[in-house]
């Protein structure tokens, strides 16, 4: 549902999962409500997003975007409690210490600032920090992963996808239109400087006309061993090349 007043944007959404569901005990009660408010102010936009339902943890977040002296920022912060994410930290495999952490605040932040440059526009330049509070260094990778996998766990079940690190920093050059537009070059970080792991991808892709296009890219890792970037091996150049077709 749309409810646009003026200058601001009501949603709201219904979560319906399992609705039609036939395995499912569905309890209608246990509908999930979405709803986003955002307005433009100073040359930003605003906004403001929960979720909730029934039996779980309400969910909020605000997010922004616009520009301030030619350049392009943004951010997001969400909230919420019962974290739920195992933390499998200590001991020797395979008696480790997995610990489960309910019912705590859970804060996560991004900020980011990019600009483009050249008459064309052609060449971006993009700084982002990420925070989550519930962040951690894990002692032992090694056994970690041997647990996860003893288990036939999948690893998001217990690490948030690019986020088990409490602070993280990406950074990245793509310029496009090189070589009379055949080829575009990108340069990406990313570094987790909870446990001082980072990578660095070279990425090229050339483009001829009809000819499928073809992707080269180099990716070395470095830093502290056994880190999120840097398991399970450190130091290490990684060379791909592709290409594809359409039909």
């Amino acid at each position: 549902v749309h409810v646009p007043i003026r200058r601001i944007n009501i949603f709201t959404f219904f979560d319906l999962y399992g609705l039609n569901d036939s395995s499912i005990n569905y309890d209608p009660s246990k509908i999930g409500l979405g709803t986003r408010i955002d307005f433009p102010i100073a040359g930003f936009e605003i906004g403001f997003t929960g979720y909730f339902r029934k039996g779980y943890q309400p969910k909020i977040g605000m997010d922004f975007s616009g520009t301030l002296f030619s350049y392009d920022i943004f951010g997001e912060i969400s909230y919420y409690n019962g974290h739920f994410i195992k933390h499998a930290k200590k001991g020797t495999f395979p008696n480790l210490l997995v610990e489960e952490l309910p019912e705590l605040p859970s804060i996560q932040m991004v900020f980011g600032i990019s600009k483009s440059f050249l008459e064309d526009k052609s060449l971006l330049l993009s700084l982002t920090f990420f925070y989550n509070s519930q962040g951690y260094k894990i002692e032992d990778i090694d056994d970690v992963f041997k647990y996860i996998y003893m288990l036939n766990k999948n690893i998001s079940d217990y690490f948030i996808p690019f986020y088990y690190g409490k602070y993280y920093v990406a950074f990245s050059i793509s310029k496009g239109k090189l070589l009379n537009n055949h080829l575009s070059l990108g340069i990406n970080f990313y570094g987790n400087l909870t446990d001082n792991s980072y990578i660095a991808i070279l990425s090229t892709n050339w483009s001829f006309g009809d000819y499928p296009v073809i992707s080269l890219k180099f990716t070395y890792n470095f830093g502290e061993d056994k880190g999120e970037f840097t398991y399970p091996e450190n130091k290490v150049l990684k060379i791909s090349l592709s290409t594809g077709a359409s039909f």
